[in-house]
């Protein structure tokens, strides 16, 4: 991994075919169009897909642990449940061989740094 705003992941990763299999999901593809809208919650993500919250709470999980989207805030509902709300991460996802990332980016990174601070 990286900074605050990027996340590197190897091809070797698991994360690599969690996001592969995200981003293949149709369902996970609506949530996130609906979260470049604006922030929901579950409950609110169900109704306005009209699918079932269950299967939004498992697709959220699912894209929560892929790091594309995070929460943002939570609120008590007046069963007395907190309800958390949901945005779509502000990350950038780089995928790539470990061997290009040791060899070529790394290397490359750390010269720019240094030839940027003399």
């Amino acid at each position: 991994m990286t900074g605050n705003n990027s996340v590197l992941v190897d091809l070797d990763d698991p994360r690599t075919a969690q996001l592969a299999d995200v981003i293949s999901n149709k369902t996970c593809k609506k949530i996130l169009s609906l979260l470049v809208e604006q922030e929901l919650s579950e409950s609110e993500i169900s109704e306005k897909l009209k699918v079932p919250l269950n299967t939004v709470h498992y697709n959220v999980k699912k894209l929560v642990f892929a790091g594309l989207i995070e929460k943002t805030r939570s609120f008590w509902s007046s069963k007395g449940r907190r309800v958390q709300v949901y945005r779509v991460s502000q990350k950038k996802i780089v995928i790539s061989p470990k061997k290009v990332f040791s060899r070529g980016i790394l290397p490359a990174l750390i010269g720019s740094v240094i030839f940027g601070a003399g």
